[in-house]
């Protein structure tokens, strides 16, 4: 099997197998800039990615579902925080959106994070939701601000530019149902809204 991330912004995972290999993948889509890393998975040693970042992995890779914290909708949508947890042995090609930061935690040092930009971490690392008391945040649906606390020993690799981050930002500009003369008044805005809802 040859694996190779072609591009630089927009990478794309191009694999060449020989007969009788293959590989396994739910979705096998590159949905925003950023990485794609080959990752080896051992025996014992589970990783945690982003609910959008496994693409694809060798048949020895078992996917699961790691964690997932609910909240009353806003920034997630209602379906809360997933994490996704891969075991077995084999390797995976992970998806981590915009920019990559990596940690490397000592035993007991701990890293508060935004939970969007949780890329990935090594099973090692000890992962808690803490909710910051007193501030109410409309990305959580008004659950609060909430925090994720990573605490070592094991590596860390955050994104810059979590999907979920993006949309809304996005919003704003893009076109409204209630508005359907968005598009004729030549609104960028407008336009948008309607080529992503496939008009």
């Amino acid at each position: 099997m040859q694996a190779e991330s072609k591009g630089t912004t927009m990478p794309v995972l191009e694999v060449t197998l020989e007969p009788g290999e293959e590989v396994v993948s739910t979705h096998g889509e590159a949905k925003l800039p950023g990485h794609i890393m080959p990752t080896d998975i051992v025996p014992g040693q589970a990783l945690f990615v982003h609910r959008h970042g496994w693409l694809c992995g060798t048949p020895g890779i078992t996917p699961s579902i790691g964690l997932q914290q609910t909240f009353r909708g806003g920034l997630w949508g209602g379906d809360g925080f997933i994490l996704q947890k891969l075991e077995g042995q084999g390797r995976a090609w992970i998806e981590l959106s915009g920019e990559l930061v990596h940690y490397t935690l000592a035993p007991g040092q701990t890293l508060m994070v935004h939970p969007g930009h949780v890329g990935m971490f090594e099973g090692s690392v000890q992962f808690s939701m803490t909710r910051v008391p007193g501030i109410a945040n409309v990305a959580f649906g008004g659950d609060g601000f909430f925090l994720v606390a990573l605490t070592g020993p094991g590596q860390v690799w955050l994104q810059s530019m979590p999907l979920p981050v993006l949309a809304q930002a996005l919003e704003p500009y893009l076109g409204r149902q209630a508005d359907p003369q968005a598009a004729e008044t030549g609104a960028i805005g407008g336009l948008i809204g309607d080529i992503m809802r496939g008009q």
